[in-house]
């Protein structure tokens, strides 16, 4: 197999550090200046299975994001194409990927999708066990709230937080925001929104743990955010089987899969959280609230969802002096033999981590907002997983 490292920086220490790489996962190593030195070169004419690697470096003009796409279409038959690049935009990314013969990685995720690159070209499995992982136990867990306004997206990417950073048994945590048209859950952590529902729906077949990476918002805590943009192709609701699709292949990749459900009601949004291992049914502390979360309760029992899968979350609760919930005694009357959760308020810390775009577990787990919210990821640890059906 042949590496083609495409770069006119020919001393520059990164490309000495991919052409190492490269030799040690056995490619005989091309260096050309140009794309069209390359793609002259008999090698790339006669194979199928060369990896290209084109690195930001150098004379900006000669690996532009408009240059790779070009090259990459021109290149469709005879390997693929690595962008290596942390400035790229949504627009050029897509039209790359649409290529069907690149992708675009930053520098720091360049390692380990150079090996995976190399794995796909010699028809070799991903590691199903590399991680150690896929023996530990896994779960789908629905964050629905019951009006809006009432923090459902902070409590499902908190939540997540703590499983990845806190916990003593560390899990993979992928949140998945199910909003398509107004997905906000990317803007929490100031990350860009990268799925893209139409090339799912577009092509279906491609969908694999390679595409995953793709659609994947990588946060540096650990959590993947999957969130589409404003550029949904005007897909209000995409079908059951471009949804169900997705979550089945999330839930062979993580151990923990964290819904951020619409509000908006729809054939699919029943069907996630009858088949859901935990649900979390999200209101404020507030007698309207309250209401909403009695109504939506029995809703979920019209669905046939076993009690003991349904918790409550009021957020955003009012506390005492010495830290008690106030007039929680009320509220646990009125919702009697329900599981209730309560998320004290975080007040200005909590307004301050979301306008910084920073997780509050992350910033300081101490805080009585955050203790609330590792009760919460125990909970998900000790769930014995159903599966999505």
């Amino acid at each position: 197999m042949f590496c083609f490292l495409i770069s006119s920086d020919t001393q520059n220490p990164k490309l000495g550090l991919l052409r190492e790489l490269a030799q040690k996962l056995g490619y005989d190593i091309v260096v050309a200046e140009t794309d069209a030195a390359a793609l002259d070169n008999p090698a790339l004419r006669k194979r199928s299975d060369s990896l290209v690697l084109v690195p930001a470096l150098g004379d900006i003009a000669s690996i532009s994001a408009a240059n790779v796409i070009s090259f990459a279409g021109k290149l469709k038959g005879n390997g693929f194409l690595l962008y290596l690049t942390d400035e790229i935009s949504p627009t050029r990314y897509k039209e790359l990927l649409r290529t069907g013969a690149g992708d675009s990685v930053s520098w720091a995720g360049a390692i380990s999708e150079i090996v995976s690159t190399t794995r796909r070209l010699r028809g070799e499995a991903p590691p199903s066990s590399a991680d150690g992982l896929t023996s530990r136990p896994r779960s789908v867990v629905s964050f629905v709230s019951a009006n809006g306004g009432v923090g459902n997206t902070t409590l499902a990417l908190e939540t997540a937080a703590h499983l990845t950073i806190r916990s003593k048994n560390r899990r993979t945590c992928a949140v998945v925001d199910l909003s398509f048209r107004r997905a906000s859950t990317c803007d929490y952590l100031d990350l860009a929104p990268r799925l893209d529902v139409g090339e799912i729906v577009r092509n279906p077949q491609r969908l694999d743990a390679y595409m995953l990476d793709i659609f994947a918002s990588k946060h540096k805590m650990g959590v993947d955010v999957f969130a589409a943009d404003d550029n949904a192709e005007g897909l209000e609701s995409p079908d059951e089987a471009t949804v169900f699709s997705l979550l089945n292949l999330l839930t062979e990749r993580y151990e923990s899969v964290l819904l951020d459900l619409p509000l908006q009601p729809s054939a699919w949004r029943n069907h996630i959280m009858q088949n859901s291992d935990r649900i979390y049914l999200t209101g404020h502390y507030s007698v309207p609230s309250v209401r909403q979360i009695s109504r939506e309760r029995k809703r979920m029992e019209m669905l046939g969802i076993d009690k003991d899968r349904i918790a409550i979350i009021f957020n955003r609760c009012p506390s005492s002096f010495f830290g008690g919930i106030v007039r929680r005694s009320d509220l646990e009357q009125v919702l009697a033999g329900n599981q209730i959760n309560y998320v004290r308020d975080g007040g200005a810390f909590t307004l301050d981590c979301i306008n910084c775009g920073t997780s509050m577990v992350q910033t300081s787990a101490t805080k009585s907002v955050c203790r609330d919210i590792a009760k919460i990821a125990a909970q998900i640890i000790a769930i014995e997983p159903r599966h999505l059906s």
